[in-house]
């Protein structure tokens, strides 16, 4: 890093010292046409020939200019980066590229009446420098065309593909890491907005301060048609962020429709359908998405499961338990980890609904047995799990799904020694 920053530095130094020596070159050159043409007519001609030496300078810059705005790279030549999703506008670009196209092809067309053209110019000059024109004046006049013109349009291109290149790429530089920023920014809201039902409510009415007046703001975006994906799951989070469920679905929906495999959009999404309360919509997204579970990590598609258990026990019974179940179980075969708190905590959640479902006289001895297995592993894994445990065996919380074992013998010793 530090001997990419001394190679930085060192390049800035250099494109200083060359429009340095470019500025002072077109002064040296301005000063000197205008002492040649002052030996026609003394000091005043001489500052006329100043003043059409930069009238035919500036003009031939920005053709220069024009000829040399970096372009960027095509979309096969750059890198896969799932988080680019600002982008530096290309107007300008897309404006230089046309009018280099036409001016090389009218300059092409008319290449042979080219020395006419000059004369001519170089005639209108000459008249200036001299009231009586003739062939000096004329010849100064086309020395100035000739000069300047290719002086600008070299100093322009210089300028175009030195400074302005590194400035556009500094400025790409800065807003990629905008984007991952914001990016990682918007993937911690998300875990804050799908956090199971251990942990805090699942999203915070604000941010506050300034990352809440900057989630405002960015609520307010208009999507249009060149709004990356990326731009507009960032765009779903701040509406979230600000109460605004239905734009922030929209916002996700318009995500996934341009990028059907983006799995952050598909949770996004899931995560505004449940704060409306549309809990089947949530999970038939989430269910939609597994078909694309392959494209992302271990860790993520266990972030993944662990949002669609949660969303299937809000489903009307006994629809809600089958489907926790047996994601649950499908998770916890399919990867290796060493850690599975809240997707054990929620399949024994589920088990609970499915004995309360069963009725009160019914045999529920398969399920207590298989929901204190998996309160066992969640504990052994991380004690502090306890607390949450005792509060949805408790039949006056608001999340009881655990109650029903409350005086199951099961779960006798789990009360009285781990819930002390």
């Amino acid at each position: 890093m530090a001997e990419m920053t001394q190679i930085s530095s060192e390049l800035d130094r250099n494109i200083r010292r060359l429009l340095i020596g470019a500025a002072v070159a077109l002064i040296v050159s301005v000063l000197v046409a205008g002492l040649a043409v002052g030996q026609m007519g003394g000091l005043s001609v001489g500052i006329v020939g100043c003043g059409w030496s930069l009238a035919v300078f500036f003009p031939a810059s920005i053709v220069g200019l024009l000829f040399g705005i970096p372009r960027r790279r095509s979309e096969a030549q750059m890198p896969k980066d799932p988080n680019a999703g600002l982008q530096l506008n290309p107007n300008l670009e897309q404006i230089s590229d046309w009018a280099t196209k036409i001016i090389t092809g009218v300059t092409l067309i008319n290449a042979r009446n080219i020395p006419s053209y000059i004369y001519k110019a170089g005639t209108y000059i000459g008249f200036s420098l001299s009231k009586d024109g003739g062939s000096q004046a004329t010849s100064s006049g086309s020395l100035i065309v000739v000069l300047f013109s290719g002086l600008g349009f070299l100093a322009g291109y210089v300028f175009a593909s030195t400074y302005l290149t590194q400035v556009l790429d500094q400025t790409r530089r800065g807003l990629d890491e905008v984007t991952k920023a914001a990016m990682a920014y918007a993937e911690s809201e998300l875990e804050k907005a799908t956090q199971p039902r251990n942990e805090s409510p699942p999203y915070p009415d604000s941010m506050g301060g300034t990352a809440d007046k900057g989630a405002r703001a960015l609520a307010a975006s208009v999507i249009g048609p060149d709004t990356s994906a990326e731009s507009l799951e960032l765009i779903g989070m701040a509406r979230m962020n600000t109460g605004q469920f239905e734009g922030a679905r929209q916002a996700f929906e318009e995500a996934i429709r341009r990028i059907p495999s983006r799995l952050r959009s598909y949770r996004g999404l899931a995560t505004s359908l449940y704060r409306m309360g549309k809990y089947s919509e949530a999970v038939n997204i989430l269910e939609r998405g597994l078909s694309f579970l392959h494209t992302e990590t271990e860790n993520q598609q266990y972030k993944y499961y662990d949002q669609l258990i949660y969303c299937c026990l809000y489903l009307d019974p006994p629809e809600s338990f089958k489907k926790a179940i047996r994601y649950a179980d499908e998770s916890i075969s399919r990867f290796q980890f060493s850690y599975f708190g809240p997707i054990l905590l929620n399949k024994a959640c589920a088990l609970g609904q499915e004995a309360e479902y069963k009725g009160p006289d019914a045999d529920i001895s398969t399920e207590a047995k298989q929901a204190r297995g998996a309160l066992d592993k969640l504990i052994a894994e991380n004690p502090g799990w306890r607390k949450r445990i005792a509060e949805l065996m408790d039949p006056e919380s608001e999340d009881h799904d655990l109650a029903v074992f409350r005086s199951r013998p099961e779960f006798r010793n789990l009360l009285n020694t781990d819930l002390k």
